[in-house]
């Protein structure tokens, strides 16, 4: 672990701060396979995204059955850390309900905040959207970048839309990478420290 290079920071997507859907709403979080044609449903109260649109959109939504949930207040923005290692950075939940989880993509492709167990979570590369090179934080002078997000063994980040009300990061061969937005709160934070 290198702490000169770790951090903590939100993430935003389409403007609004990710978190557990879960989080966000109110009822079972059912969700459609973003990697697999024809899709199947999989519980995704874990799976991390972003929920917006208007009352009508939501009322829509619901009508036609494209959702299974109702949104709910919004919680506090997730606080990330990111801990940097030779493989790539892994991410851990500071701040939010899922506070000590680590963030892991599963073989359905979906990235969720789950317990820590056994094993670490995804390692991910941090792409710079604007030149498309690797974070190098050391000669990064502003706190906030867009991005883009690649698992270790080379599988984009997209946001997989939940239409009409948002959308939920999955990480597949075939996803289509989508611009993220890092916000870096506090830098060279120690793994065991509180920033």
């Amino acid at each position: 672990m290198d702490k000169e290079l770790s951090f903590t920071a939100t993430i935003l997507a389409c403007g609004q701060p990710i978190n557990c859907l879960g989080e966000m709403s109110e009822g079972p979080v059912i969700l459609d396979t973003p990697n697999i044609i024809p899709a199947h449903a999989l519980e995704g109260a874990q799976t991390l995204g972003v929920l917006d649109g208007s009352d009508e959109d939501w009322a829509h939504a619901e009508e036609m059955g494209l959702i299974t949930f109702r949104k709910a207040t919004v919680p506090e923005s997730m606080l990330l850390y990111f801990r940097h290692s030779a493989e790539g950075y892994r991410l851990y939940v500071r701040r939010g309900a899922c506070l000590g989880y680590g963030v892991f993509k599963n073989a359905n492709g979906l990235i969720e905040a789950l317990p820590m167990g056994s094993l670490d979570p995804t390692a991910w590369r941090i792409i710079d959207a604007q030149s498309n090179e690797l974070l190098d934080l050391s000669q990064l002078d502003q706190d906030q970048l867009d991005i883009l997000l690649v698992s270790s063994d080379g599988q984009p980040v997209e946001l997989h839309t939940l239409y009409p009300v948002g959308g939920f990061l999955a990480c597949h061969e075939s996803a289509l990478p989508c611009s993220l937005t890092l916000q870096i709160e506090n830098r060279q934070v120690d793994w065991l420290g509180r920033d």
